[in-house]
């Protein structure tokens, strides 16, 4: 790697820990040219450490920077992602939800990504609870507005259905469109979608949630930025509300108990 690259990799790893909590390793220096090459390309820049300096030294909120944070980010995410998480929610947080039946509920899946969860939760509540999934609130948020786009487009590949969609789903939650398949408008509704930045507060006016999802995320922060923004989810959890993460992850919340792989009980 060039002197040139090698300080803007520098710059890049310095950009995404300050802007999103995102921890770039040194042996990732790879991604300098993998995903910011077409992005350098398409802006008009002569080169990749031309693109990072304008990105890094000027404007947080500048087209530039932007770009280099979505690209940057990892989006990877795919319908009912993995079914331990899946079957726990349904054998048992959902019982507890409505242990005085099925009532409203408020839910953000945060750092959403391109939609998938967001669209699991609608899904599934539309199976287990169909008198009230009308009336309940789903927020989703990602700090990408390219990802919140495709997410509120609802727009996927066959290869992205196929990964956790079954058939039945398939044809009752979707319908065939050019290059692929379109979550039916009767779930996309049900879905509110909006730019969020994780090291910031939600608005005030936000409110209280009985369900926050930020799964797979924090594992690229600090230890101390994953507390910090952990303790800022709580803040917006319900008493006896319900935090999902990743089945692999482990919540330091002190407010937290443990129910079952990936979710966690405020008290």
């Amino acid at each position: 790697m060039s002197k040139s690259s090698a300080n803007a990799w520098k710059l890049a790893q310095d950009f995404m820990r300050r802007q999103a909590g995102v921890v770039l390793e040194d042996d990732q220096d790879y991604l300098l040219n993998a995903r910011l090459q077409p992005v350098a390309s398409e802006l008009g820049f002569p080169d990749v450490p031309a693109l990072v300096v304008r990105a890094c030294q000027g404007s947080a909120g500048s087209p530039e920077a932007k770009a280099v944070l979505d690209a940057l980010t990892t989006h990877e995410t795919y319908f009912f992602r993995e079914q331990a998480f899946w079957k726990g929610f349904k054998q048992e947080i959902v019982p507890a939800l409505f242990k005085q039946g099925p009532r409203p509920l408020r839910i953000w899946s945060a750092a959403c990504s391109t939609g998938q969860e967001a669209y699991s939760f609608a899904i599934l509540l539309s199976e287990i609870a169909p008198t009230v999934v009308n009336d309940c609130e789903i927020l989703a948020t990602d700090i990408s507005q390219p990802v919140i786009h495709k997410a509120r487009e609802g727009r996927y590949s066959a290869f992205e259905v196929n990964r956790g969609v079954s058939g039945s789903r398939l044809v009752r939650h979707f319908r065939q469109c050019t290059g692929g398949f379109r979550v039916r408008t009767q779930v996309r509704r049900r879905v509110s979608w909006t730019e969020h930045n994780l090291f910031e507060s939600l608005p005030t006016n936000a409110g209280q949630f009985d369900l926050i999802l930020c799964r797979n995320v924090l594992i690229y922060f600090t230890r101390e930025d994953r507390q910090r923004v952990e303790e800022r989810l709580i803040s917006h959890l319900s008493p006896g509300g319900f935090i999902g993460i990743g089945c692999a992850e482990r919540s330091a919340g002190s407010k937290l108990t443990s129910v079952c792989p990936g979710w966690y009980r405020k008290s």
